[in-house]
């Protein structure tokens, strides 16, 4: 190969490929890795950018929090701190919004508390009652006051 003064080209090295052969080589390596090397740059980018992290992130969420909660009580123990430091702070903050929420459920438990604790009542009332005056009750009434005893 003779060169020309002007050519720029650079001799080849013995074992070195020739342009046309770099140019195939490249033309197969696209060829044969192409979609890998998308697929790559793909996730490269989904790592890289925050905000597609939190869309993946988002996406799978729910069920592992759901698997977590059915294996053990882990998740429960890691969020109960923040869970209820959130409640205090929402609290101090304005109370209103947890007496509106949990306002609801106040009636009736109040009134559920109301009825258990007359229901007792009555019941004791109605027991009292019924060995008072039944004969046993009357018998020993009578053998209280024949005696003396209370």
């Amino acid at each position: 190969m003779s060169e020309s003064p002007r050519s720029t080209h650079v001799p080849l090295q013995p074992g070195s490929p020739s342009d046309a052969e770099a140019g195939a080589m490249e033309e197969l390596r696209r060829l044969l890795l192409g979609q890998e090397q998308v697929k790559l740059s793909d996730l490269e980018r989904r790592i890289d950018d925050p905000t597609l992290r939190v869309e993946d992130v988002s996406a799978v969420l729910p069920q592992a929090v759901s698997r977590c909660v059915h294996q053990d009580g882990r998740l429960a123990g890691a969020l109960a701190p923040a869970v209820e430091e959130s409640l205090r702070a929402s609290i101090r903050r304005d109370p209103a919004v947890l007496a509106n929420a949990i306002f609801p459920i106040i009636g009736p438990a109040i009134r559920k508390a109301v009825s258990d604790a007359f229901r007792r009542v009555m019941q004791t009332f109605s027991t009292a009652m019924e060995h008072s005056l039944s004969w046993r009750g009357l018998r020993w009434r009578w053998d209280a006051w024949r005696t003396g005893r209370p």
